[in-house]
């Protein structure tokens, strides 16, 4: 039966591709492969299959841990990687994207999974390669009432402050740190 898609897989040994082949009479160009995330359908966490799954198994409609299955489910769709509104499987969650920036990365590099994911991590906490999933991050807002439960929390922080200041603890604190002078030189007179 002939492939539809015209795609050959070849393995070459080294790291750098030629730009074609040719098999027969025939010129095929040379592109690098790269995976898709492997993704569990039982658990929908990523790295493993159903098959070694250990984890409970969810809806992948709402995300419910043990409890049905997207046929019978009534509830909103709900993805448990990025607390939104899409299917755990869909290939526009942010989890999704940045499994696949991994094995780009790791494909590219010749790196392993483990080193791309943590060379990836960094990049996207010291702001150097910021990619697709950590820009979703950053400007993924609280929902109201976390921020308002923040703010609650802030102020009250505030307050027990200001009552410290009264009653005299820096002072306190200032004496005890005088001693530290004496020893690294560190406060100045």
């Amino acid at each position: 039966m002939r492939n539809s898609c015209n795609m050959v897989l070849l393995t070459f040994f080294g790291s750098s591709l030629p730009d074609c082949v040719y098999i027969g009479s025939i010129n095929l160009r040379v592109r690098r492969f790269v995976s898709r995330p492997l993704q569990c359908f039982s658990c929908y966490g990523y790295g493993h299959g159903k098959s070694s799954c250990k984890e409970a198994s969810r809806c992948d409609n709402c995300s419910a841990l043990n409890s049905h299955s997207e046929e019978h489910c009534n509830s909103a769709t709900y993805c448990f990687h990025f607390c939104d509104a899409h299917q755990v499987r869909s290939r526009q969650c942010p989890r999704y994207r940045l499994e696949e920036d991994i094995l780009l990365l790791a494909n590219n590099q010749f790196i392993s999974l483990g080193s791309a994911r943590g060379e990836l991590l960094y990049r996207q906490k010291d702001g150097t390669g910021a990619t697709f999933y950590a820009s979703l991050a950053v400007a993924h807002q609280p929902s109201l009432q976390v921020r308002r439960h923040l703010l609650t929390l802030t102020l009250l922080w505030l307050v027990v402050l200001q009552f410290v200041w009264v009653i005299g603890l820096p002072f306190c604190l200032m004496t005890q740190l005088s001693h530290l002078k004496d020893v690294t030189g560190i406060l100045r007179p």
